[in-house]
This record gives structure tokens, C-alpha cells and sequence, in this order.
């Protein structure tokens, strides 16, 4: 139960507010043609987030 709430605590505290995040997806050739959505998930990228000031400083 830790261990979950310790993802939960990564992913919605930390990731969420102050990083932006990708899910990288691709197929397996296994379930190409047998699947409705053959997408997995292959990897992730989490760059920090950029804050743009707006057009007249504010």
C-alpha cells in the first residue's frame, strides 16, 4: 500500500505540477492486426515545464 501511495504521490505532486508529460507510444507486431488499438506505451519523457511570460508582461 506504500509503494502505491508513493507512485501516486510522484505522479500527481511532483510530474503533474511541475514537469510536462509524453507518453511515447508505439505497436508491437504481435497484436498489429488482432488488436483495435494496437498502441503500448514504449517509453515517456518528461521535460520541465516552460513558463512564457505573457505578450505585454504580464
Amino acid at each position: 500500500m506504500k509503494a502505491c501511495a508513493d507512485v501516486y504521490k510522484k505522479y500527481f505532486e511532483d510530474f503533474a505540477r511541475t514537469k510536462d508529460y509524453y507518453f511515447i507510444l508505439g505497436t508491437t507486431l504481435k497484436h498489429h492486426y488482432l488488436a483495435r488499438n494496437p498502441f503500448v506505451i514504449i517509453g515517456d519523457f518528461r521535460p520541465k515545464k516552460i513558463t512564457q511570460p505573457g505578450l505585454f508582461g504580464n
